[in-house]
């Protein structure tokens, strides 16, 4: 694994390092040097492209119930919220990456697994904004790449709190 950026939702207190691991799991209970943390660390999809030149970049953190960690991702079920912090910036050691952010859903993963394809269908925007608690309206858009955020949610049991941008600088 190594160490793949630094992340930062505007507006919110999540700034974190993040990494990538051989799979989905490894970083969920490990600090950046593999070493035992509960807490986990953000980590980038295994099957994504750590230079986020994918289509759809997903990052994974837990959402702790002090708030800490992706636990900001919260406000955004608020819709007034939703419609003022709309940016995300993800900093990588030579560019920083800008997204707009187009959907917030609450989903259970199993129902909704589209939302982690990391080559996605072409009706992944059209599901999205569909599937959303709040979203912005959109045309799909063939050259569109996505930058997700999902950590866990407490709406109900196996709830994933998801964030969706659209990825608008390199």
């Amino acid at each position: 694994w190594q160490t793949q950026g630094y992340g930062t939702p505007i507006y919110t207190n999540i700034e974190y390092p993040f990494v990538q691991g051989p799979d989905n799991d490894y970083f969920l209970r490990r600090d950046v040097d593999g070493n035992y943390l509960y807490a986990g660390v953000p980590f980038l999809d295994y099957r994504c492209r750590a230079d986020f030149s994918g289509v759809n970049s997903i990052l994974y953190g837990h959402n702790l119930r002090n708030g800490t960690m992706f636990g900001a991702l919260e406000e955004f079920k608020n819709r007034q919220f939703f419609d003022e912090y709309r940016e995300i910036f993800v900093y990588l050691e030579d560019r920083t990456i800008r997204a707009e952010i187009i959907a917030c859903l609450v989903i259970d993963p199993k129902e909704k697994d589209y939302v982690y394809a990391v080559q996605p269908e072409a009706d992944h925007l059209t599901r999205l904004l569909a599937d959303a608690k709040n979203a912005m309206e959109l045309s799909p858009s063939p050259e569109q790449r996505f930058l997700t955020l999902s950590p866990c949610g407490y709406d109900y049991s196996g709830a994933r709190i998801v964030l969706v941008g659209i990825v608008k600088d390199n």
